[in-house]
């Protein structure tokens, strides 16, 4: 089997890497992580000859910076770094979550850096065929470097031993309470500000909403909170949520709402997914394909926030154990798919 060298190092915080590394070990591989510095990572983690492959993720963060200034020198680096890769003769595995960034300033150097890496992968590895038709135009490659491997599901990885009843508690809902929860990282891309202006046109005095997760910046933290001050059904929570108390946002929720600006896949849609949660959320790219089993509560994206607030209607207009019966479905679906399926790519023939 193959030593595999993983970029970059996501930390504890993230479990998508070390679930995927988990997986690589499991199909009998070895998956160490590699050089942590940001300068020149791709050549040093692969000096001295000893592992088979590079696999990378997030390539943004390796070319990206906060000015323009700093993002050319960067990606200058950036460029020279896969140059001396590239006289190594090592194959490269690179993971594309997001064909084009969510929130990027610099969406030409983005695509310059991306066709560039695209043309010295040995293979690029995408969430869904829709996304892989996609990246073929975009980075001019061929089919046959792509491969499609679902992530796999984060059941397992978090704490569920609490019953729902403990976790509406927890929260201060009660069993009258219809609750609506937007899990992760408030970002701009992520329309939060589109799902509290949807959420207010419906007045139901049972309904909640909770927006929880840490804020990427204070200015966007308090706009969120701005919207929602006279509505005391909402909750924006700008925090950091522990592992162990996933559970009480997930199994306290009776939907989950992403209504993402841009996106390709999501592994907070995943998440809510392996939590048995019905999940309305734009029809696109890899989210669309892992819930197409419930695309009555799919959106078009570019119907923005009429969207959200049309297929939040038709949510509500359903009764509980029929979307009860969606979130099993998404559970189960969701659990078609291991971690261990990305090993098959790095068998060497």
């Amino acid at each position: 089997m193959s030593k595999i060298v993983c970029l970059p190092m996501a930390g504890p915080q993230n479990p998508y890497q070390s679930l995927m590394m988990q997986g690589l070990r499991t199909a009998g591989h070895q998956a160490v992580h590699g050089n942590g510095s940001k300068i020149f990572a791709f050549s040093r983690s692969m000096l001295g000859g000893k592992a088979d492959y590079l696999h990378l993720d997030w390539a943004n963060s390796y070319y990206m910076r906060s000015t323009r200034m700093l993002t050319l020198i960067q990606f200058g680096i950036f460029r020279l770094d896969l140059f001396l890769f590239g006289l190594m003769g090592k194959p490269l595995v690179w993971t594309l979550h997001n064909v084009k960034e969510h929130d990027t300033s610099e969406p030409t150097i983005d695509k310059a850096a991306k066709r560039k890496l695209a043309k010295m992968a040995a293979v690029v590895r995408v969430f869904s065929k829709e996304q892989a038709a996609v990246v073929v135009e975009y980075l001019g490659i061929g089919p046959e470097k792509i491969v499609v491997v679902p992530e796999g599901s984060y059941g397992g990885h978090y704490p569920d031993g609490m019953t729902r009843e403990a976790c509406r508690a927890a929260l201060g809902y009660d069993e009258d309470n219809f609750v609506i929860l937007n899990f992760g990282n408030l970002r701009p891309y992520k329309g939060c500000d589109m799902l509290i202006e949807a959420f207010r046109k419906k007045p139901r005095p049972s309904l909640r909403l909770r927006i929880v997760g840490p804020g990427h910046t204070k200015l966007f933290v308090e706009k969120l909170k701005l919207l929602a001050y006279d509505d005391k059904r909402i909750v924006v929570e700008d925090a950091y949520v522990a592992e162990e108390r996933v559970q009480v946002y997930m199994k306290a929720a009776d939907l989950a709402v992403f209504p993402f600006r841009r996106i390709d896949n999501s592994g907070s849609v995943i998440l809510a997914m392996g939590f048995g949660l019905p999940v309305l959320a734009p029809r696109v790219g890899a989210v669309a394909e892992r819930l197409k089993g419930q695309d009555q509560l799919l959106f078009e994206i570019e119907e923005g926030e009429a969207g959200i607030e049309k297929s939040l209607g038709k949510a509500l207009d359903m009764d509980r154990a029929a979307l009860k019966a969606i979130g099993e479905a998404n559970k189960r679906n969701v659990e078609r798919y291991s971690w261990v399926d990305f090993g098959a790519i790095f068998s060497k023939k």
